[in-house]
């Protein structure tokens, strides 16, 4: 007797069309290479008629099965309830997709894992990806043992058990990723800590699962963690009586840490938190944004400061010149640096300051309103995502004046089409520009591959892209996030920032990434650059001696002749000429380039390009530099 568990059943909205809001797609392989969907649904991946993979956008579509793309309802109901495994039945007749479990088709999942598994194996080997394959070979060996010998599969238990088979597999198939010694690992914190050393208790818990930067939230419920200097138009968080910032500082550095200050820039209070009248917004009301409609109010009570109006930016200029000459920083970095986000009911940017400098840089004659159809209406919103980026280049020039050894980061608004129409940040001219050393997407979700790959080519060689990851709430499981710090480097990303601390923990993410992507500790990019590229050289030795060597990638000959480059190169990291270094590594490039397997080379160039890039974005923010450097 075979038994069957609780079949779910499924309408489908559509077959290879566009997903909307609400609604379930089925995408077969004559669609295209994925479904090309945006980040707001959810995926089930069907090969061989059972679920292989769940999670993601844009999800690749297997010539021997389907993508399930849901939106909505359907998409909250299920994703609690279905697993890898699963037996799927379509139905295009009565337009479902049933499904159940059966011990059939979890043997068949099982023995489809198995070979999925080996395959995974071969290409990552072929790849040459720094991973144990001794220990994954013998332990797919081992599953794939248990799974041919079990006598009685119509039981509960071995139901059970060939659930837990899969998993392994999974668990498995993860560990075969490089984990780089050097890289960012981040966390955005909201500090809740009553004294210093409550402090440096939780940086060194975050240092043992594998964080080495944390972004401290230095302003929030009208009240900062820092101290402030005679006459600011701040005030002091009334729960803290020690200098919280101060703490984190100290604490991030004794365990090798970046401490970055997070600060909401133009958002500078909230309406409905107490001490909103002791703000700088509240003590002037006329430097906040308005609306079409001339009200300050927007539906999150935020209290934002217009970005045209001088006097303000001059004063927020001036408190930020104070935080980065009075605390060891290692990175400014600045969020709400843009308008509020527009909508059907209310745009913003509507004040007398933006009317003049309009007015001054367009000359049409004429008050702007919200009218999209008026011939001012593109030099309007440009002028408005000018204002913004004036503010972030000031912050930038003050930055290499008082405090040239503080990197600036940006998080921003994600994918740049939202940024640039809804909320006026135009950090792609920022990128052009070379105004930054780190950018922030926001990625909250899943299938932003595309819109990450681009951030990475707009950054180019002088900014990091370091994605933000979307770890609070129900968003996102903790699969679907291990998943994406594996992904993330494979895309050009430099690492990333999980929003927020306590989420990475209750989501139990890093047992989850002390298994793949973060098994190896890593130390943040910029910090020590000596010892950074150091350690990617080292790494990259280990991968040919571990890796490459032993599957007939290099001969004998290659692999004398990068170790004597890298050697050499190793011999300048802390010359106080970086054209000697620059030079060193030139050589590793044209002696990388020579390998003839392709694979290793491709490799080597992906891990040489890292080095280089960690001294192409520290010698624009040394040398100010905004030329590419390579």
């Amino acid at each position: 007797m075979e038994l069957e568990f609780s079949p779910m059943t499924v309408c489908i909205d559509g077959v290879n069309t566009s997903r909307g809001a609400d609604q379930a797609i089925v995408y077969t392989a004559s669609y295209g290479a994925d479904t090309a969907t945006n980040e707001y649904g959810y995926e089930i991946t069907v090969e061989g008629d059972v679920i292989t993979r769940l999670g993601g956008n844009a999800s690749p579509i297997p010539q021997n099965g389907f993508v399930l793309s849901l939106h909505g309802a359907v998409m909250t109901a299920l994703r609690t309830q279905i697993t890898k495994g699963m037996s799927v039945r379509y139905d295009p007749a009565s337009k479902t997709v049933v499904f159940s479990y059966d011990t059939v088709g979890l043997r068949r999942a099982v023995a489809y894992a198995v070979d999925k598994a080996q395959t995974a194996i071969d290409r990552a080997k072929a790849a040459f990806i720094y991973a144990d394959y001794e220990k994954a070979q013998t332990r797919l060996e081992a599953i794939r043992r248990e799974s041919t010998s079990e006598a009685d599969v119509d039981t509960n238990t071995a139901v059970q058990h060939a659930l837990s088979q899969i998993d392994a597999v999974d668990a498995l198939c993860r560990t075969l990723c490089d984990s780089y010694p050097v890289q960012y690992r981040g966390v955005w914190i909201r500090p809740s800590q009553s004294n210093a050393d409550e402090v440096e208790a939780y940086v060194k818990t975050l240092h043992e699962a594998r964080i080495n930067f944390v972004c401290v939230e230095g302003w929030f419920e009208n009240g900062t963690i820092m101290e402030l200097p005679e006459g600011c138009l701040f005030s002091r968080h009334p729960q803290f009586d020690y200098d919280v910032l101060r703490a984190y500082t100290e604490a991030c550095h004794k365990y090798g840490m970046e401490c970055h200050l997070w600060m909401p820039i133009l958002n500078v209070g909230g309406f409905s938190d107490r001490g909103s009248d002791d703000t700088p917004a509240g003590r002037n009301p006329a430097w906040m944004q308005l609306d079409n409609h001339g009200s300050c109010r927007n539906p999150n009570g935020f209290m934002m400061i217009d970005p045209a109006n001088r006097e303000a930016c001059n004063y927020l200029v001036d408190f930020y010149r104070y935080l980065v000459t009075t605390y060891d920083i290692d990175c400014f970095e600045v969020d709400y640096i843009r308008y509020y986000a527009a909508s059907a009911d209310a745009d913003y940017g509507y004040t007398q300051a933006a009317f003049d400098g309009f007015e001054a840089a367009y000359g049409y004659g004429v008050t702007p309103a919200y009218d999209p159809e008026a011939d001012y209406w593109e030099d309007w919103c440009q002028y408005r995502r000018d204002c913004v980026t004036a503010l972030v280049k000031r912050i930038r020039a003050m930055i290499d004046r008082e405090a040239p050894h503080v990197l600036l980061a940006a998080d921003v608004a994600f994918p740049f089409t939202h940024a640039l129409h809804a909320v006026y940040q135009d950090y792609p001219q920022w990128l052009r520009d070379g105004v930054l050393d780190l950018l922030h997407p926001m990625a909250y979700g899943d299938g932003y591959e595309h819109d990450i790959r681009n951030a990475v080519a707009m950054a180019g060689d002088r900014c990091m892209v370091v994605t933000g990851l979307g770890a609070q709430g129900d968003l996102l499981r903790t699969e679907e996030l291990e998943r994406q710090t594996r992904d993330n480097p494979c895309w050009g990303a430099y690492g990333e920032c999980f929003f927020e601390a306590d989420a990475y923990f209750y989501k139990h993410l890093p047992p989850a990434v002390m298994q793949t992507a973060y098994r190896r500790a890593a130390i943040s990019p910029l910090r020590d650059i000596p010892s950074s590229i150091g350690a990617l050289l080292s790494f990259m030795k280990e991968r040919i001696d571990a890796v490459i060597v032993p599957q007939g990638g290099m001969t004998d000959a290659e692999v004398t002749a990068f170790k004597t480059a890298a050697d050499h190169a190793a011999q300048h990291l802390r010359d106080t000429d970086t054209s000697l270094l620059f030079h060193a590594l030139d050589i590793l490039q044209r002696t990388v380039a020579a390998i003839a397997d392709p694979n290793a080379k491709r490799v080597l160039e992906n891990d040489l390009h890292r080095t280089l890039h960690i001294l192409c974005v520290r010698h624009r923010s040394v040398t100010g530099d905004t030329r590419t450097c390579r």
